[in-house]
């Protein structure tokens, strides 16, 4: 295998990890911003502020093993 191939992340992997940061960024910018809040008051139930980030990153991981698993092929001795 060539060491200097581009790597090329499906488009569902791509949005996956769109959807997880922009759920990350709210459920930090809920954890830290107390005056005001991006959602409406009956949304919000005990801890939605973790659930978020947990969520956001959580979703993010398919695309981490992805960009992992291509640098690991990649290696000169593999």
């Amino acid at each position: 295998m060539p060491t200097d191939r581009p790597i090329q992340l499906p488009l569902r992997l791509i949005t996956l990890d769109l959807l997880g940061t922009l759920l990350l960024v709210f459920g930090l910018l809920e954890l830290f911003n107390k005056d005001s809040s991006l959602f409406p008051a009956p949304l919000h139930f005990p801890y939605y502020e973790w659930v978020l980030i947990f969520l956001g990153l959580l979703i993010m991981l398919p695309a981490v093993y992805a960009l992992v698993r291509h640098i690991m092929d990649s290696r000169p001795g593999h």
